[in-house]
Formats: C-alpha cells, sequence, structure tokens
C-alpha cells in the first residue's frame, strides 16, 4: 500500500542548509548537536500547519541570530516569505550592552514584536519557544534551581515574567492549539513557585477579569466580589486550572441563584466543569479555537457576519465584523445553547471560532436551509405562507416563560441604548425612558431580533437563528422589529441584504399584523400598527447606537414620541 506523496524539496533543502550553518554547534548545555532543537521546532510547527514556508522557517530559525547567514542569504535561497519569518523570529543585540545587561530590555522588545506579528509569526516563534521550554523542564526536573545558572539572566522570578507574557501573547492566536495547552502546562509547572497565584481585577464594563489556580478559597473570593442580584461575568483567559472544590463552591452558588458566566476559558480549565457536569448549571464558553479557513466556503453576507460552510461535513461558521464585541459573540454562544435545551427551535451551537482577525461561532449546518427573506426574493408567491408562520412561531415563542436568571432582560437593553442616545436631549431620552418603565414585563421569551433574514427552513423543519439578543419582556419589542424591518424607509435592509422589494416586505407585514394580532380589518392593523410604532422607535434607536448611526432614524423617532403641534 503506497503512501500518499507530498513535496518536501523546500523543507529538505531548508533542513540540510540549517545542518551546514549548525555544524559543530552544540546546544547549550544539552550534549548534543544544536540542530536537533532546529528539529523540534519545526516538528512542533508541523502540528499547526502543512505550510511548507512556515516548517522551513522553523528548522532555519535560529540560523540568523546565531550563524554568519544573513537574511538576504536566505532570502535568495528560499525567498522573500521563509527569511521574513526567520528574521521576525530572530532577537536583535542591544549595542554598547552585554547580553546579561540587556537581557531584560532584549526580551521586552521580542515580545512587543511578537505581539504585534501575523499568526504565521507567532506559529513559528512557538515552535521555537515550546522546544525551549520542553528543555528547561527537563533541566528544571533535574536540577531545580540551579536550572537558571546557566542562562544571561540567573533571576527565577524574571523568567517567569517572560514565560508568562509569552503565554499571553500566544493565548489569542494559537489558545486551542495543542503546542499552547503544552506550553502552559510547562509554564505553570516550572513556575509554580514564582506565580504570583490568585488575583482578580475588576474591568470597567464589571467583568471580574480572573488570574491563577482558582482553588476553594479563591473561588469563595470570587462570589463576594459579585453584586447580589447582577448577572457578573468572570474571565477566566488566565486561568489555567481550577479545582474540584472550586467548582463544587461556583456549582453550589448557581443552584442557589447566584448569577454568572464563565468566558474565555483555556481548555483544560474549561473540561473541569463539563467532566463534572457543572455546565448544566454554569455557563462557560472556551477560548477562541482557531479553524483554517482554507476548509471553509463562503456562502453568505449578512449586516453583522458571514457565514461559511465546511467543504466536507455538517459545520458552518459565522464570523462577525469588526464592530461586534468578543463578549457579545459569547452571549450569543451562552444564550442559543441554553434556548435550545429550553426546546427553542435553533441549530445546535459549537466553539467560538477565530481565524485570527475576527471571531464568531460554529454551528450545526442545516442542509438545503434558506431563509425566508431568500425564499421570499426567490419565490414571491410564498409571502402569505411564510407570514403566516412566522408570526406563529413567534406567537408560540411568545408564549414560552423565560428563565430570569439565564437570560437578560430586552429592557435593559433598550434602556441602556436609550441613555447613550446622542441625538436626543436629556428631557427627550427622559420622555421615551418613561414609555419604556409604562411597558408590562410579561417574562416571557423573545427572539430579540426578529426579522425573515433570522429563520430559516429547509423544508422540513423552520427555525429560528441568530441568538444574540435572545431574552425575556414584552413581546411587543418582537412585533416592533418586524414592523421596523418591513418600513419603507429601511430599503437598505430588505433590498442590499435581503434581496426583497418594499411591496412584498408591506405584503409581508400585512399579512402578519393580521395573523399575530387575530384581526381582519384594516382598520384593525392600522391601530395595530399605530401601537407597535413607539416600540419599533425604541429599536430603532437600540440599533442606530449599534450601527453607529442609520440615517433616518432620528426623524422616525422624533415623529413617533414627538410629533409636532398642530
Amino acid at each position: 500500500m503506497s503512501s500518499h506523496r507530498i513535496d518536501t524539496s523546500l523543507f529538505d533543502r531548508a533542513a540540510a542548509f540549517a545542518v551546514r550553518a549548525h555544524a559543530g554547534t552544540e546546544r547549550r548545555g544539552q550534549g548534543f548537536p544544536y540542530v536537533i532543537h532546529c528539529m523540534e521546532a519545526a516538528s512542533i510547527v508541523s502540528t499547526m500547519t502543512a505550510d511548507p514556508e512556515l516548517l522551513a522557517a522553523a528548522v532555519l530559525h535560529d540560523v540568523v541570530e546565531d550563524t554568519p547567514c544573513t537574511v538576504e542569504d536566505l532570502r535568495a535561497e528560499f525567498g522573500d516569505r521563509v527569511a521574513e519569518l526567520v528574521e521576525a523570529e530572530s532577537e536583535q543585540p542591544v549595542p554598547g550592552m552585554s547580553p546579561a545587561a540587556s537581557w531584560k530590555e532584549r526580551k521586552t522588545a521580542a515580545m512587543q514584536r511578537l505581539a504585534a506579528a501575523p499568526r504565521d509569526v507567532q506559529v513559528v516563534a512557538m515552535g521555537d519557544k515550546l522546544s525551549n521550554l520542553r528543555a528547561i523542564a527537563r533541566d528544571y526536573e533535574a536540577q531545580g534551581s540551579k536550572t537558571w545558572q546557566k542562562f544571561h539572566c540567573t533571576d527565577p522570578a524574571a523568567h517567569a515574567w517572560r514565560w508568562r507574557r509569552l503565554e499571553e501573547v500566544f493565548r489569542s492566536s494559537l489558545g486551542d492549539t495543542a503546542a499552547f495547552l503544552e506550553f502552559t502546562k510547562l509554564v505553570n509547572h516550572v513556575f509554580r513557585q514564582t506565580s504570583t497565584g490568585f488575583s482578580f481585577s475588576r474591568k470597567e464594563d464589571g467583568t471580574l477579569a480572573v488570574q491563577g489556580v482558582v482553588d476553594t478559597a479563591a473561588a469563595r473570593q470570587l462570589l463576594q466580589a459579585m453584586e447580589p442580584g447582577t448577572p457578573c461575568t468572570l474571565d477566566f483567559a488566565r486561568v489555567p486550572d481550577i479545582t474540584y472544590g472550586a467548582v463544587r463552591v461556583l456549582l453550589t452558588a448557581r443552584q442557589a441563584g447566584s448569577l454568572f458566566y464563565i468566558v474565555s476559558a483555556p481548555r483544560d480549565t474549561a473540561q473541569r466543569f463539563e467532566t463534572t457536569g457543572a455546565t448544566a448549571y454554569i455557563s462557560v464558553c472556551r477560548l477562541p479555537r482557531h479553524v483554517d479557513m482554507s476548509m471553509y466556503e463562503e456562502t453568505g453576507e449578512g449586516a453583522t457576519a458571514t457565514s461559511y460552510f465546511r467543504k466536507e461535513g455538517d459545520t458552518m461558521l459565522k464570523l462577525y465584523r469588526d464592530f461586534i464585541p468578543l463578549a457579545a459573540v459569547q452571549r450569543e454562544k451562552r444564550i442559543a445553547k441554553a434556548a435550545l435545551l429550553m426546546g427553542i427551535p435553533t441549530p445546535m451551537t459549537g466553539d467560538i471560532v477565530t481565524d485570527g482577525h475576527r471571531t464568531g461561532l460554529a454551528f450545526e449546518r442545516i442542509r438545503g436551509k434558506r431563509s425566508f427573506a431568500r425564499i421570499m426574493s426567490q419565490e414571491p408567491e410564498r409571502v402569505p405562507e411564510l407570514s403566516v408562520t412566522f408570526a406563529r412561531m413567534l406567537k408560540k415563542l411568545h408564549a414560552t416563560p423565560c428563565d430570569k436568571a439565564v437570560f437578560p432582560s430586552a429592557a435593559q437593553f433598550y434602556r441602556d441604548a436609550v441613555e447613550a442616545c446622542a441625538f436626543l436631549s436629556a428631557g427627550e431620552r427622559g420622555q421615551v425612558l418613561d414609555f419604556l418603565r409604562s411597558v408590562p414585563e410579561t417574562g416571557t421569551c423573545l427572539h430579540g431580533d426578529a426579522h425573515i433574514g433570522n429563520v430559516i427552513s429547509n423544508g422540513e423543519e423552520t427555525l429560528f437563528i441568530d441568538m444574540m439578543d435572545f431574552s425575556w419582556g414584552n413581546p411587543m419589542f418582537d412585533v416592533a422589529m418586524v414592523r421596523f424591518s418591513c418600513m419603507k424607509e429601511n430599503r437598505r435592509l430588505y433590498e442590499h441584504q435581503f434581496h426583497v422589494q418594499y411591496p412584498v416586505m408591506a405584503q409581508f407585514w400585512n399579512v402578519f399584523v393580521r395573523e399575530y394580532f387575530g384581526i381582519s380589518t384594516d382598520e384593525e392593523a392600522a391601530a395595530a400598527a399605530a401601537r407597535v410604532d413607539k416600540f419599533a422607535a425604541v429599536r430603532a434607536i437600540y440599533l442606530d447606537e449599534l450601527v453607529r448611526g442609520i440615517p433616518w432614524v432620528e426623524g422616525f423617532v422624533r415623529r413617533t414620541f414627538f410629533p409636532p403641534q398642530s
């Protein structure tokens, strides 16, 4: 049985070049040829990519820094990309200073360059750094504190600072790779005695950013720092582990009514919650997992995100635009999972993901699905049928009680948007807030962004999608979004994104409003629309704040809330 043949010519030449360049050189204090380290670095890189230029750069990563070879030599032999990757990994000496005196300055500058570098550079750097860290861990097991004596810097605390800073740099783009997981384990093993231990700080948005291993006492400190009755987000990006006792403390508190969510948890930390079953009660979002976009093809573009299907399998990705913060992606992950468990018809959600620039979510791919928007654009004769189906789906959703301890309040979203609204005066904001306070809170489920682009069908099942704004509150806020999306002024939404013309949208609304409210005459439909308009104006303020300006919204809000006196 023959194996699949690949082109290894570039790596073969690079490996041979590295062997010649490092000939006769010993790995510092290890007793074996230096080039073994270069081969190990390439081996580590191979766990993250098969890109031949990255593998070549990995095996060549030290030739400029440690041999007479120059960047131009590499450029002539291997091309621009390999040369630039090696140059990025080469540490620069500080003129007039010895290696020992310049250690902190050199390491700081190198980490700053690495933090700003693209993922390809960080992949090559991970190969080098993890190989180094493996050697340090072996020496530390055998020699303890004597390990640091062979370095230009002999202070273990300084080394702990450097390696933990590298861990932070690698986390964003390589956080869910096997190499990173090994890296963080070794850092925690080698530097456990010099670790700053558990601590946390409060960010401007109220999130508690946690650092260090969380044990029972630490978990109790976190609970004491939460404001009673207010949802709290715990950022676990820098939590390498959590003890079983700490999980039990948090689980008991959650079952007793404490409301908190855990975000950006490294894989091992997240698995502690998952394997104990605690995630049945505590929402835990992992750090974004990097995805290889060459395995996906673009399938659609919306106002906030672009969707992709995996070329093989049943996965789809939704990657968000820059103005959507990671916190919103984490919220959609948490809410979509909880809604599915409640029985709300929606696709299953997977990991939070990143392509190195954008963040998003993996979802179950519903084969053969089309949004109602696409069906209406392709088969406008089906508008009455789709309007009735959509109205009945929303009525069923609005009859479903919502768990206020899990889902957010829609009214709070709108209050925050009105408070931030730039085009309203203080007095005008007060009037709109008075209206919001007058709205009865029914406590039922809301989709939060109910329009024809956010419901899909494959002919067998019909599902809600885009659950980022799923919440509880008065059903009129959902009906208002249907109204807002069908307004004549909103042509950019339905013509440019839905590819549906205004007469079709007007027909959709006219059928929808009759089915939803159980009415039949034009007079009743007009009265229902008038009742919905103030809710639609509040929704318009929210969307205006979200996308930083919709040209016609201010006029609509003023006409609705502050009509001119006759």
